[in-house]
Order: structure tokens, then sequence, then C-alpha cells
């Protein structure tokens, strides 16, 4: 008995042990994964900001080459990444969100995959960092949402705005038959669109500069430097100890210029070509559709607004003294104001959307081009085989590309070139279309001033036209706009 109680208080002993023996190697295991995902994270940190500090470099050496082409590089000075500076709040890797999840884990964790027995490093499913991912996801999700319900609101709250300030103005009975009211009134309307062009005018010549003169030149630079290194390029994907090997050469050949190799991962010698003019154009490209493009477009819009408000205080002077009509003026320019402002706030998101998926797409464009150039070369080199067939195809590219590089690259800078004109001829429209929507919808507001109108006491009642006005003005000018019914 004595014996058994002996034997039953070692095995009990002998199972703490084995019990604290597992905490502390899953406690280990937790150590060495959150060690492992934050060297991960600091390195993909790490690399994304040296890859923008690469491709800024590459640029500035371009423009320096073109400046002063002897001047060695080593020389100069540019700034590098520092791993300590990670966690600094200006840093671009502060914008990209890094998560490192373990998916097995969570789903044990939540109750699933039981087959596959319990969680062996976490213990908390936050800690395997999904809820943190599906937090971000649902979070972007509903930015976007929450933007394009602003817009819509803006806009439902705008055209409300103008119905109900058309149909409650008492004024109208009173002045329209003022004939020398109507005549000015009706003169300074017809100055509007010039009044409006004035303001797109000043900035559409800022746009065709950043299109058609920084973008055009650095593309320019890029193609002929790009005609420069491509036969050198060329022979780099041959030579013996720094190349790629017949087979994955072969194989990159059959694939138009793109195969992923196990032991060379992606090749891409497509990429390789155009990366001379990508490096010429990667600065401009992001300050133009960054930054310039939309310091352009606030200052249109706030332009327009300033010409609006000149146009209101100039008919308010041409008008004189006139009390009704100058308080008929005074609640229009009110309306107008708030409705424009929340108008233009809709057409700045409007173009930042339209703008930044286009640019993507045309950035897009430059590899693509190239490799239809260099379909020939990969078709022709794709069909060889025989005894010395690699030295056939090295031979075949280098001559392809010598005779073809001036076409190759004057296409696909061309093909640019016609998308980025086409893309400001859309935002030139886009202004156009805004301009006209401006100038018809303050025609219409004027038209109770212009020829009388007929009032229907049922169409709005009396107790309700108080309250929408005072509801609707601050709603358009709110950055969240939100409608409130009144209460009855």
């Amino acid at each position: 008995m004595q014996r058994q109680h002996h034997f039953l208080e070692k095995e009990f002993q002998l199972s703490t042990l084995q019990k604290q023996k597992d905490a502390k190697l899953r406690a280990i295991s937790q150590i060495c994964v959150q060690a492992r995902n934050r060297f991960s994270k600091q390195r993909i940190w790490m690399d994304f900001n040296t890859g923008l500090e690469e491709l800024k470099r590459k640029a500035e050496l371009s423009e320096c080459d073109d400046d002063d082409g002897d001047e060695d590089m080593e020389d100069r000075d540019f700034p590098r990444s520092d791993p300590g500076d990670l966690g600094e709040a200006d840093s671009p890797s502060e914008k990209l969100h890094v998560f490192t999840v373990s998916s097995t884990e969570y789903l044990k964790l939540n109750g699933q995959m039981r087959r596959d027995g319990p969680a062996q490093v976490f213990h908390d499913p936050r800690d395997t960092e999904i809820p943190a991912l599906k937090s971000f996801a649902i979070e972007t999700g509903l930015k976007t949402s929450i933007k394009a319900t602003e817009k819509v609101i803006r806009d439902v709250a705008r055209v409300i705005s103008e119905i109900v300030h058309y149909l409650t103005n008492q004024r109208a009975e009173d002045i329209s038959h003022h004939a020398q009211a109507q005549e000015i009134v009706q003169r300074a309307l017809q100055g509007v669109p010039r009044l409006l062009q004035e303001a797109a005018d000043d900035v559409l010549p800022d746009i065709q500069y950043f299109f058609g003169v920084l973008i055009q030149t650095r593309l320019s630079r890029g193609s002929i430097r790009a005609k420069e290194l491509c036969e050198d390029v060329v022979k780099s994907w041959g030579l013996p100890d720094f190349g790629f090997p017949h087979a994955t050469y072969h194989a990159a050949c059959l694939r138009q210029g793109v195969y992923t190799s196990p032991k060379y991962r992606c090749v891409d010698f497509n990429s390789h070509l155009a990366e001379p003019v990508q490096n010429a154009i990667a600065v401009i490209w992001s300050e133009v559709f960054n930054s310039k493009l939309e310091e352009s477009l606030q200052r249109f819009t706030k332009a327009v607004l300033d010409k609006l408000k000149f146009f209101f205080r100039e008919l308010k002077r041409n008008v004189g003294q006139q009390s009704s009509l100058t308080e008929a003026l005074e609640a229009l320019y009110l309306q107008q104001m708030e409705a424009v402002q929340a108008q233009l706030h809709n057409f700045l998101l409007d173009q930042e959307d339209s703008i930044s998926r286009r640019q993507r797409t045309i950035s897009r464009m430059l590899t693509p081009a190239i490799q239809a150039g260099m379909e020939p070369a990969y078709t022709a080199c794709s069909q060889m085989s025989g005894p010395g067939y690699f030295q056939r195809m090295k031979a075949f590219m280098e001559s392809y590309v010598h005779q073809h590089k001036n076409s190759i690259f004057d296409a696909a800078t061309k093909m640019l070139q016609e998308q980025l004109h086409q893309l400001q001829q859309q935002i030139r429209q886009s202004f156009q279309s805004l301009l006209l929507e401006l100038k018809n919808s303050l025609r219409m507001q004027f038209e109770p001033l212009l020829k009388p109108v007929q009032k229907n006491a049922e169409m709005i009642p009396g107790e309700a036209r108080g309250p929408w006005l005072p509801l609707l003005l601050p709603a358009l000018s709110c950055g969240r706009a939100k409608l409130q019914a009144p209460r009855c």
C-alpha cells in the first residue's frame, strides 16, 4: 500500500514536471516566433525603404550623368536607410502595414482543426495577428465605403438645397417685374462662363507642363539611356559567370522573356531592358502624381470659389441698394457657396481616384510594350535547338537588339506619351464638365429673378420651409456630411 502511494506520488510529480516542461517549451517557441516575426517585419520595412532610396539614387544618377557624365559615382553622397530608424514617424515604412500571421494556430485556438491537436505556440488568437489583419482589412474597406457614402450625401444635400431654395424663393414675386434688375442679372450671368473659364485657364498650363515637359523630358532621357545600355544588358544574360545557363535562357525565351526559375527565381528580360527608363522617370512621376497634380487641382477649386465670390460681389454692387433684390442675392449667395463647396469636394475626390487608377495603369505599360517589341526575338530563340544552339540564341538576341533597339524603345515611349496625353485630355474634359454644371446650376437658381414664377403653397408647406435650409446648409460644409430629417 505504501509502495503504491509512493508510485502515485512520483507519477504525479512526473506529470507536473512534464507540464512545466511543455509550458516552458511552448513559451520558448512563442519567444522564438515573435523574434522571427519582429525580424521579418524589420527586414521588410528596411527593404522597402532601401528600394525607395535605390529608385531615387538611380534617378539622381541619371540626372547627374546627363549633366557631368565623367563624375565618379563613389564621390557622390546619397542617404542610406538606418535599421534603427524604422520606428520614426516620418519613415515611409510607417505607411506599409506588415502582418506576420499564423493561420494554423489561429484555427486551432478557435476550435477548428481538432484532428491536428491543440495549438503548439500561441495561447491567445491575437498573437497570431490574424485579428489585426482582419481589423485592418475592415477599416480599409470602411474608409472607401465612408468616402463613397459622404459623396452621395453631399450630392443629395446639394440638390435638395437647390430645389428647396428655388421653391421657397418668396422674393420672386416682388422683383420679377423690375426690368432693370432683370437686365443686370442677365448680363452678369452671360459673363459667368468666361469668369469660370479663367479659373481653368490658370491651372491647365501647369498640368500641360507636368506631362509635356517634366515627364516627357525624363522619358526621353530614359529612352536614350536604355538604347545605350540595352546591348550590354542582353550580353549579360549569357555571360559564363554572371549570366543564366542555357536551360534558363531558353525557358525565358519560350515564355516571352519571363520565367520563374527554382535557382534564379524571377527572370524577366523585359524588366531588365525597361529599367533605365523606369529609373529615369521614377522620381518625377512620383512628384507629379503625388503632389504637383493635387496642388493644381486644389488651386483650381479655390479659384472657382473666388470667381463665384467675385461674381456675387459685383452683381450686388451693380444692382445698388434695392433692398428686396439685395436680400435675395444674399440668400442665393449663401446657398450657392455651400453647394459649390460640396460639389468641389466631390470633384477632388473623383479626380484623385480617377487619376490614381489611370497613372497606375499607364506606369505598368512600359514593360509589356518592350516585351511586344522583343517578341520576334523570343520566338526565334525558343525554336532553336541542336548543338551550339545556346551560342546561336545569344548571337541572334544581341543582333536583334542592335538592329531594333531604336524602334523598340521609341514605340514604348511613344505609347506612354499617348497615354499621358489622353490622361491630360481627360483632366481637361473633367474641368469643362464641372464648369458647365456650375454654370447651369447657377442659371437655374437665378430663374425666379429673371421671370415670374407661379407659387404653389401646397408644394412645400409653410411649416416645413423653415427647418430644411438650416439643416441642409451645415451638412454641405461638413467634411462628413450627414443629413438629419426635421423632427415633427
